[in-house]
C-alpha cells in the first residue's frame, strides 16, 4: 500500500469517526430528552377511609385503579403511641419521618394570583419550623416540597376540607421549608352549599377538577384534597353523626369521590402517575389504623400488591414511604437521604384486593393471637417457676417434681409449637383463631406430659425443643423470613409501628437462649474434646449472627446481642468458671466498635439498612444532636417497656433466682455443677448475653425475659432433682 493511499484511508477513517462522534453527541441528548423517565405525580387524598370502604357501594373508578394498579395498606402511625391528630399525620408524610404536633392548627391561604390558580402560603410555617427544630432537630419541615424545589420541580395543592373551621393540613404535604407552595387553590370557592352534607357544604367537583387540571399543566407534584370524606369523619366525631345517617353521608362522599376520580383519570396523560391515599384513619384503633393506598400508572396498567422494604410484608406500606416513592419511583430522581422510609413498589397479583384484605385479616389474627400466646407463656412460666423454685421460700412444696418438670418443658415447647402451628395456617377466619389457640395449648401440654417422665428425659426433651426452635428461626431468617413474621411470637404490632427490624425481641431472646442451651447440652452429653467444642460453637454461631446483622434488616442492638453472646460462649469454654468480668467488658466494647464499623460500611456501600441510615445521619447532620435524638428516643421506649408488666417482673424474678442458686446456695449448686459443668457455663452465658440484650435494645426486656427461661427452666429441673435447696430449708426451720 502506497503512502498516499494509506494517508487517504486514514483521513477518511478519521473523518468517519468524527462524524459518528458528532452524530452520537447530538443524538444521545435528544434520546435522553425524549425518554428521561421523568413522570408527573398526582396524589389524590380521600381521607379517613378504611380498606373495606372501597367495597362500599358502587365505586367503579376506584375499582378500575385497583384492577389495573397496585393496592396496599398504609400504616398511618405518627410518633405518638397514644395520641394522633390530622396535622401530625400530614406532617409525618411531608417530612418523611413520623412526627407529632401538639397543635393541630395549620393556617394556609391563597396568595398572589397565577392565572386561574394562586401561590399558596402556610402562614404559621415559622411556628411549625420552631416546633420541628425543637423536637426533631435533625429533620426538615416541608421535606417533600424542599426536595422538589432543589430538583427544580414545582409542587401544587388543590382542595379544601374546611368544616366550621379551617382544615388545610394537606398543605403540609406540598410546602417547602419556608411554607411556600408553587401554585394551587385552598380557598372556600372550592365548596358549594349542600344542606344534606355535614356542615352544610361539600366539594364542588367541577371547580376542583378545573383547578387540578390547571395545576397539572404547571406543576410536577400535585396534591388534591377531595375533602368530603374528612368532613364526614369530623361530623361523626364532633356532631355525633352515626347510624344510618353516618353511613349514608359516607357513601355519598365516596360516590362523589369516585366520580371525581373518573373525571381526573380522563384528564391525565400517560406520563402521569396517580396515588390515592388516606393519611388519617377512620379512627385510631386496631385495623382501621391501616388505610388503603393505590398507585396507578396509565402507561403500565398491571394489577399488583404494594410492598415496601420498610415493612417487608405483603400489602403493607408506611406513611413515611410516600416521600421516597414520589421521587424514587415516580419522577425518577434520587430522594433526599433525610427520608426515613423506602420506595413503594408493586408485585403482580391478579387478585390484589383480596390478597391485601387477606393480609389485613392475618394481621388482625396475629395481633389477637399474640396476646393469647404471651398470656399462655406468662402463665406457664409463673407456674414452672413456682413448681421448681418453691423450696426457695423454705415452705412446704406444693408440687410434685414431675409437675415442675412438665411445666418447664411446656415453657420451652411453646415457641416451637407456635412456630409450627401458625406457619401452617392458610385459612384466616374467626374459627381459625380459636382453633390455633386450642391446638397450641393441647400440643404444648402433651409435650410437657410425655417428655417429663424423668430428669434425663426432661433435659433431653428441653434440648431437642431448643434445637428445633433455633434451627427454625435461623433457617427462616436466612431464607427470607416467610414464616416467622406470620407467627404471634415473630409478629410485630403493625397497627402500632409496621416497620420491620429483622428478628423481633421475642424471637431474638428465644433464638439466643435456645441456641446456647442446646449447644452446651450436646457438648455435655457427648463429652467432646475442648478444641472441637470451640470449633463447633464458633461454627454454630456464624449463621446465628448472620441472621441478625443489618443486611438482614436487623437492628444494631440485635447484632450486638448475638455477637456478644457468641464471644461469651467461647470465653466460657476456654476460661475457668466463672468468666472474668474484665473479659466480658472488653468483649462487649469490641463488639460495639465492630458493629459501628459495619454500619459505616453499610452507609458507604450497602443497601442503606436502618443501621446505615442512622450512621449516615450522624455523619451528615452532626453527631451531637442526632446522637442525642436517637438516644432519647431509645431511652423513652426503654423506660416504657421497663414499666409495663409482665416481663419486667419475670425478668427480675429470674435474675434473682440465678443469683440465689449460684450465690446463696453455692454449696448445693457446686455439687451439681461438678456433674454438669458445661450446663452451668451455659447458664452463665445466657445470663450475661441476656443482660447485654437488655441494655442494647430499646425493648430488650422482652428478649431477656424469654432468653432467661432457657436458664431458669433447666436450672430448676436440676435443682429439684439434686435437692440443692436443702441447706436453705433447714436454716429456715432452725430459725422457726
Amino acid at each position: 500500500m502506497s503512502l498516499k493511499t494509506f494517508a487517504n484511508k486514514s483521513i477518511r477513517t478519521l473523518l468517519l469517526c468524527i462524524t459518528a462522534a458528532v452524530v452520537l453527541a447530538v443524538a444521545v441528548p435528544l434520546a435522553a430528552e425524549a425518554d428521561t423517565g421523568r413522570k408527573k405525580a398526582v396524589v389524590l387524598i380521600v381521607d379517613n377511609i378504611a380498606l373495606q370502604d372501597l367495597s362500599y357501594g358502587n365505586l367503579p373508578n376506584f375499582r378500575k385503579t385497583i384492577d389495573s394498579g397496585g393496592v396496599g395498606l398504609l400504616n398511618t402511625r405518627v410518633q405518638s403511641y397514644t395520641e394522633r391528630n390530622r396535622a401530625s399525620a400530614y406532617l409525618s408524610i411531608g417530612m418523611g419521618v413520623r412526627t407529632y404536633l401538639d397543635t393541630a392548627e395549620v393556617a394556609a391561604k391563597n396568595g398572589k394570583p397565577l392565572g386561574s390558580l394562586y401561590e399558596i402560603t402556610v402562614e404559621n410555617a415559622a411556628d411549625l419550623r420552631e416546633i420541628i427544630s425543637r423536637d426533631f432537630s435533625n429533620y426538615v419541615f416541608g421535606q417533600i416540597g424542599e426536595t422538589a424545589r432543589q430538583h427544580g420541580f414545582r409542587t401544587a395543592i388543590v382542595g379544601n376540607a374546611d368544616t366550621d373551621r379551617e382544615m388545610r393540613e394537606s398543605t403540609l404535604l406540598a410546602t417547602d421549608n419556608k411554607g411556600k407552595i408553587s401554585c394551587g387553590n385552598v380557598d372556600e370557592d372550592l365548596l358549594i352549599k349542600d344542606e344534606k352534607a355535614p356542615w352544610g357544604h361539600r366539594t364542588n367537583p367541577e371547580r376542583l377538577l378545573a383547578d387540578s387540571v390547571a395545576a397539572m399543566e404547571n406543576s410536577d407534584l400535585i396534591f388534591i384534597d377531595f375533602g368530603d370524606t374528612a368532613r364526614v369523619y369530623e361530623a361523626q366525631q364532633r356532631l355525633g353523626l352515626k347510624g344510618d345517617a353516618f353511613r349514608e353521608a359516607k357513601l355519598r362522599a365516596l360516590t362523589n369521590a369516585d366520580k371525581f376520580l373518573g373525571d381526573l383519570l380522563r384528564e391525565m396523560d400517560d406520563s402521569t402517575v396517580l396515588a390515592v391515599i388516606s393519611p388519617t384513619p377512620p379512627d385510631g384503633k386496631g385495623a382501621s389504623a391501616l388505610t388503603p393506598i393505590i398507585i396507578y400508572d396509565k402507561n403500565t396498567p398491571v394489577s399488583g400488591v404494594l410492598v415496601s422494604d420498610t415493612t417487608k410484608r405483603i400489602g403493607l406500606t408506611a406513611n413515611i414511604d410516600i416521600g421516597p416513592t414520589l421521587f424514587d419511583r415516580l419522577i425518577s430522581v434520587e430522594s433526599n437521604p433525610a427520608f426515613v422510609g423506602e420506595g413503594i413498589s408493586a408485585e403482580a397479583d391478579n387478585d390484589n384486593l383480596n390478597t391485601v384484605s387477606g393480609s389485613l385479616s392475618r394481621f388482625i389474627h396475629l395481633n389477637r393471637s399474640r396476646y393469647v400466646v404471651h398470656g399462655l407463656y406468662t402463665f406457664l412460666l409463673v407456674y414452672a417457676l413456682a413448681a421448681l423454685f418453691m423450696p426457695l421460700t423454705g415452705r412446704k412444696v406444693l408440687f410434685k417434681p414431675r409437675a415442675g418438670r412438665a411445666g418447664a418443658l411446656m415453657v420451652l415447647a411453646l415457641p416451637v409449637v407456635v412456630f409450627v402451628v401458625y406457619s401452617l395456617v392458610r385459612d384466616i377466619s374467626a374459627v381459625r383463631y380459636y382453633l390455633d389457640a386450642l391446638l397450641t395449648i393441647l400440643i404444648t401440654a402433651a409435650l410437657g406430659i410425655v417428655l417429663s417422665k424423668s430428669t434425663d428425659r426432661t433435659l433431653a426433651g428441653m434440648a431437642a425443643l431448643s434445637l428445633a426452635a433455633a434451627v427454625f428461626l435461623v433457617t427462616d431468617l436466612l431464607t427470607g423470613y416467610r414464616y416467622i413474621i406470620n407467627t404471634p411470637l415473630g409478629f410485630d404490632n403493625v397497627f402500632m409501628g409496621g416497620r420491620y427490624y429483622g428478628i423481633n425481641n421475642d424471637c431474638m431472646g428465644i433464638l439466643l437462649g435456645s441456641s446456647v442451651f442446646a449447644l452446651f447440652y450436646m457438648l455435655e452429653k457427648f463429652k467432646i474434646g475442648r478444641y472441637l467444642r470451640l470449633v463447633l460453637v464458633f461454627t454454630a454461631f456464624i449463621p446465628i449472627i448472620l441472621s441478625q446483622i443489618p443486611g438482614n434488616g436487623s437492628n444494631v442492638g440485635g447484632t450486638i446481642a448475638a455477637m456478644s453472646t457468641a464471644i461469651i460462649a467461647l470465653l466460657a469454654l476456654v476460661s475457668h468458671y466463672p468468666v472474668k468480668k474484665r473479659r466480658l467488658f472488653l468483649a462487649v466494647i469490641f463488639v460495639f466498635l465492630l458493629e459501628l464499623f459495619i454500619a459505616y460500611l453499610d452507609y458507604l456501600f450497602g443497601g442503606q439498612t436502618h443501621a446505615g441510615k442512622v450512621m449516615g445521619a450522624l455523619i451528615s447532620e452532626g453527631f451531637g444532636s442526632k446522637f442525642m435524638e436517637v438516644l432519647i428516643s431509645k431511652l423513652t421506649l426503654f423506660a416504657i417497656t421497663l414499666a409495663l408488666p409482665p416481663w419486667n417482673a419475670l425478668f427480675v424474678v429470674q435474675l434473682y433466682i440465678y443469683y440465689f442458686v449460684i450465690r446463696k446456695q453455692a454449696a448445693g449448686s457446686s455439687q451439681v455443677r461438678e456433674h454438669f459443668p458445661l450446663l452451668f457455663r451455659a447458664f452463665e452465658v445466657i445470663l450475661y448475653g441476656g443482660i447485654i440484650a437488655f441494655l442494647f435494645n430499646d425493648t430488650g426486656l422482652i428478649a431477656t425475659g424469654l432468653m432467661f427461661t432457657y436458664m431458669t427452666m433447666p436450672m430448676g429441673v436440676l435443682a429439684v432433682e439434686n435437692d440443692i435447696f436443702d441447706v436453705y430449708t433447714c436454716r429456715q426451720k432452725q430459725r422457726i
